[in-house]
C-alpha cells in the first residue's frame, strides 16, 4: 500500500508552516538509520521542485510542519504562488537505505495559511553571548553557501560527450562523484522560457536518472539551459546505503535523455 498522506487543512491546502501526516503500511524494521523523505513540487510536467526535506525514521508515522525545522530544511528552490496545483511526494527509506514505501497527494499551496506557526517557530530564539539562535543558525548556513561555493568551483569536469537531439548520454558511476553537469548546446527553436531571466522552460528540456541496477534512485527533470544537479543535495547520499565519498553503492549508472530538438554536453563533477 502506497503511504497516506494526510493535510489537516480541508481545502488540502500545504505550505510553511501547515502540518502533514505521513503513515506507511510497511511492516519490518526499519532499523536506526531509516528516513523519511518529503518533497512538495509542481505539477506535471513542470515538476519544478519547490521543497525538500529528511527526517529520521522513528517509526512509521511522521507528523510534521513544513519548513520550521530551519536547520534540516532546503529553502524554496522556486517560488509557487497562491492557490498553485502541486504535488506532495513522500517516501520511506530503510537502514540500508532501499525504497520500501512511497505516496503522493495533490495538494493546493497557501503562502499564508501556516503564517501563524511560522512566526512562532521564528521567535522562540535564545541569546547566548550577544547572538540568538538564529542568528548562529543565519550565520552557520552562509558559512555553509561560501563552503560549499569554493567546493564546486574546485571541481573537475569530465566531459561525457556531446549528444544529438533528442539523444541520450549515459555512464556508469563506479566511483563517487558530486554530481552532473549539464550545459545546452541547442535548444529547439520553439520552446520559450517563461521567466525574466529567460532561462526557465516550462517543458521539460530532458532528464537526469541515476539506477541502481534497474531501479531509478534519482530522477532530475532538466527546465534550465545550464544545470548543475548535486547527488547529495538530492538525497542520494539517504537513498543508496552511506553514499558519499566515504562509501559509494555499485552498480550505479547515470542516462541524461533529451528532448527531441535539444542537444547538450553532460559532465561527470569530480571532487577536488
Amino acid at each position: 500500500m502506497p503511504i497516506t498522506i494526510t493535510l489537516p487543512d480541508p481545502h488540502q491546502l500545504v505550505g510553511l508552516g501547515l502540518g502533514i501526516q505521513l503513515k506507511s503500511d510497511f511492516i519490518g524494521p526499519l532499523g536506526a538509520n531509516a528516513t523519511w523523505h518529503l518533497q512538495i513540487n509542481a505539477e506535471p510536467p513542470a515538476e519544478a521542485e519547490f521543497w525538500s526535506q529528511f527526517f529520521p525514521a522513528k517509526s512509521t508515522e511522521l507528523q510534521t510542519l513544513v519548513g520550521t525545522d530551519r536547520t534540516t530544511t532546503l529553502p524554496l528552490l522556486t517560488a509557487p504562488k497562491d492557490a498553485d496545483p502541486v504535488v506532495v511526494t513522500s517516501a520511506l527509506f530503510d537502514t540500508t537505505g532501499a525504497q520500501v514505501d512511497s505516496g503522493t497527494a495533490p495538494a493546493t499551496w497557501s503562502s499564508t495559511a501556516g503564517l501563524g506557526n511560522q512566526a512562532l517557530a521564528l521567535t522562540t530564539t535564545t541569546v547566548d553571548n550577544g547572538f540568538t539562535t538564529s542568528d548562529r543558525e543565519s550565520l552557520a548556513q552562509i558559512q555553509g553557501w561560501v563552503v560549499l561555493d569554493r567546493f564546486i568551483t574546485q571541481m573537475s569536469l569530465e566531459s561525457l560527450g556531446v549528444s544529438p537531439p533528442g539523444g541520450q548520454i549515459g555512464s556508469e558511476l563506479p566511483t563517487a562523484v558530486y554530481g552532473v553537469l549539464v550545459r545546452f548546446t541547442q535548444l529547439d527553436p520553439t520552446l520559450v522560457p517563461a521567466t525574466p531571466d529567460d532561462d526557465y522552460f516550462v517543458k521539460t528540456l530532458g532528464v537526469v536518472r541515476v539506477f541502481k541496477g534497474s531501479d531509478i534512485v534519482v530522477r532530475v527533470p532538466l527546465h534550465r539551459s545550464s544545470q548543475i544537479i548535486p547527488f547529495f543535495g538530492n538525497g542520494l547520499s539517504l537513498q543508496v546505503a552511506s553514499l558519499w565519498f566515504s562509501e559509494w553503492a555499485a552498480g550505479l549508472t547515470l542516462e541524461v535523455d533529451l528532448l527531441a530538438g535539444c542537444a547538450a554536453e553532460v559532465f561527470l563533477m569530480h571532487s577536488p
